[in-house]
């Protein structure tokens, strides 16, 4: 995996320029704040890299290509396997599709049922019930990083939502942030409620459920990020008042780490003091689309109530 871990990089800056040693750091003796909040970030969105998509090497491309060339050649020796293996992949596709969307709720009440309300009429008139549910689901955003920097939180870094998902919903917003791990997941709470009026006839059942309908959306993103500006660290000592304040622009303090500085997906301006790095990885979304309120009968062998 092709990450770096930027408030690392940041600290060891603190540690060779701070005037402390590790074994103060140890003790107790020593304490040292980063502070970025100079820091410009600008996150640009860019179309996925080809050599990167689905993990491909130009060599597997190639071979893959000459591959085809080869059966397009043989196609009108083979035009019925050919049949045979659309069929098979429409169908394949066809079950992803289903598989993706998927309903949630609890398995004791049946595939995408949140909520469920069961009335009996025992007696020997109509009655009439409102079936009213508040309920909340989660929608969860999964982001993993595989090329880039990992930030601990220190530098927010923000990735657009894709126009699939942000169609089918706000719950996500503009943009999300990521880069504090190399995996993480955010969860957001989703309210659903009904109210539905139910007749039960004398000696009938009537069941009420509300059914929750789940998607997936899984998207790979690429961006380019722009930092700029100064990174100011406090080092407190424990014989003296007042803290040892450092500061150096990022461009300086990443060009003097030869582990990014060498990197080809990282570019160092020192004239600008701009570092520009590439990251990329993926997000994973899922979250409810539509509800459905389903009312049916049930067989009963009681009788309604006689007078």
């Amino acid at each position: 995996m092709s990450l770096h871990d930027l408030n690392k990089k940041l600290e060891n800056w603190v540690k060779k320029h701070g005037g402390f040693s590790e074994d103060d750091l140890k003790k107790g003796l020593v304490r040292f704040e980063i502070d970025t909040k100079k820091l410009r970030v600008i996150t640009t969105d860019k179309p996925p890299d080809p050599k990167d998509e689905g993990g491909k090497s130009d060599k597997d491309k190639k071979e893959e290509s000459d591959k085809d060339k080869k059966e397009e050649s043989d196609k009108d020796k083979k035009e019925e396997s050919d049949k045979d293996k659309k069929e098979e992949s429409d169908k394949d596709k066809k079950e992803e599709s289903d598989k993706d969307k998927e309903e949630v709720g609890g398995d004791d009440m049946g595939s995408g049922v949140v909520f469920k309300s069961t009335y009996t009429n025992k007696t020997d008139v109509p009655q009439e019930h409102t079936f009213i549910m508040n309920k909340q689901t989660e929608a969860t955003l999964t982001s993993t990083l595989t090329k880039g920097f990992t930030t601990d939180g220190i530098v927010g870094i923000k990735v657009k939502v894709p126009d699939v998902v942000s169609n089918a919903t706000s719950t996500f917003g503009t943009d999300v942030s990521i880069a504090e791990d190399d995996m993480s997941i955010v969860k957001h709470l989703l309210d659903w409620s009904s109210k539905t009026k139910v007749n039960v006839a004398p000696g009938e059942t009537i069941v009420t459920e509300l059914r929750i309908s789940e998607t997936k959306c899984k998207v790979q993103f690429n961006s380019t990020v722009a930092m700029k500006g100064r990174v100011i660290a406090r080092v407190y000592r424990a014989d003296r008042q007042n803290p040892k304040v450092m500061q150096s622009p990022l461009a300086t303090i990443l060009s003097d780490d030869e582990t990014v500085s060498q990197r080809s997906d990282v570019c160092i301006d020192l004239d600008t003091g701009k570092v520009t790095w590439d990251m990329s990885g993926s997000l994973h979304f899922r979250f409810g689309v539509s509800q459905d309120c389903v009312v049916y009968a049930l067989e009963t062998d009681n009788p309604p109530v006689t007078k």
